[in-house]
């Protein structure tokens, strides 16, 4: 947004009316940009929920950095989890699914894009 790459006609601009108001924004998807605040007469508090796909196959959105420099000590911990519990999603249908039965190049498949995904863990974190 301030680099200047969204068409202004997109945009929106929330004019919060008082104290006691806030924003929820649905989707992975959404550019967004605020005003810090450097002072308020009252406590603040900011909340985020993400969510992810239950799917493990599903493209992984999570963008290491953008909290990394933030969260030093929890992030490496964290993305570590989120990786390896979609890797486990992974080997967990492998294990409990006939599916890939006799097909070798798809099992060869499955096992290359879950160690893709450790080895793109391990190099982000490291």
């Amino acid at each position: 947004i301030k680099a200047g790459r969204v068409d202004p006609k997109d945009l929106d601009v929330v004019d919060y009316p008082g104290a006691g108001y806030c924003i929820f924004m649905q989707g992975s998807r959404i550019a967004h940009s605020v005003t810090p605040v450097v002072a308020a007469q009252e406590p603040r508090v900011t909340v985020v929920n993400s969510y992810q796909s239950l799917n493990p196959f599903s493209e992984d959105r999570t963008i290491y950095s953008s909290y990394r420099d933030m969260e030093k000590q929890t992030a490496p911990y964290e993305f570590a989890r989120h990786i390896g519990w979609r890797v486990r999603g992974q080997l967990d249908y492998l294990i409990g699914k006939d599916a890939l039965f006799g097909k070798e190049g798809e099992v060869v498949q499955l096992l290359s894009d879950a160690a893709a995904e450790l080895t793109r863990a391990i190099d982000l974190i490291s």
